[in-house]
């Protein structure tokens, strides 16, 4: 990972570290996806969410993601996500939930793919299922 996506998974981590949370490790195919997908600035690439696209690809289990776009450092886009004074969900999902038909689940998500190009920024949370 370059510098920006290890100081991106390292805010993550305190955010979630701060909450009694583990840490996210990093996976090679949300690696990828968050990469490949970072520049769209959109929940839905090619009409697929995150969770559609890397079952597409072999990712058997849950995902979701977070994205940012501005003129901000890593740790801004954090902080952006974990407001907690004004929730959007993001926050949440940081922590490892994920929305389902209305309704937060913690998926207890331990794993992770981050991505940051120019102004945008993406994390990918996911957890395998065997």
């Amino acid at each position: 990972m370059n510098d920006l996506e290890t100081r991106l998974l390292a805010a993550i981590n305190q955010y979630r570290a701060e909450r009694a949370r583990f840490p996210l490790r990093v996976d090679p195919m949300l690696l990828d996806e968050a990469r490949r997908s970072v520049g769209y600035y959109n929940h839905r690439v090619g009409g697929r969410w995150v969770w559609e696209r890397l079952a597409a690809l072999g990712f058997c289990g849950y995902a979701t993601d977070n994205i940012a776009r501005g003129p901000m450092t890593p740790e801004e886009a954090v902080a952006l996500w974990g407001d907690e004074i004004h929730p959007s969900g993001h926050e949440k999902q940081m922590l490892g939930f994920m929305r389902v038909n209305g309704e937060w689940l913690d998926r207890q998500f331990n794993l992770a793919g981050v991505a940051v190009e120019g102004e945008k920024f993406i994390a990918i949370f996911g957890r395998r299922e065997s």
